[in-house]
């Protein structure tokens, strides 16, 4: 899918910056980025893909949850991961 790209471009564009692995709100921002772009997308190919397609409100907002869950889950891990790992003497944020 090209929902993380689009998400990740998107950040930087809008921000004029890279994301901050030890920063918990650019991690949300960008997992709300992404699950918005995610959802979006998966319904407007299967719109395009199939003739009888019905665009349902209620499977993209279950998507997005379900996104969203996964996603902040999966980053505030990651997050803990980096944060084990500068303790260690891994640098992975700036000066």
């Amino acid at each position: 899918s090209s929902g993380p790209l689009i998400a990740l471009l998107g950040y930087q564009f809008y921000f004029k910056r890279q994301v901050q692995l030890t920063s918990l709100k650019d991690l949300a921002t960008l997992s709300l980025m992404y699950c918005v772009c995610n959802s979006l997308i998966h319904h407007l190919v299967w719109s395009l893909a199939i003739d009888s397609f019905v665009w349902n409100y209620q499977e993209a907002i279950w998507m997005f949850i379900g996104d969203m869950v996964g996603t902040l889950f999966g980053a505030y891990l990651l997050k803990s991961l980096v944060d084990l790992m500068d303790g260690k003497g891994f640098k992975f944020s700036g000066p």
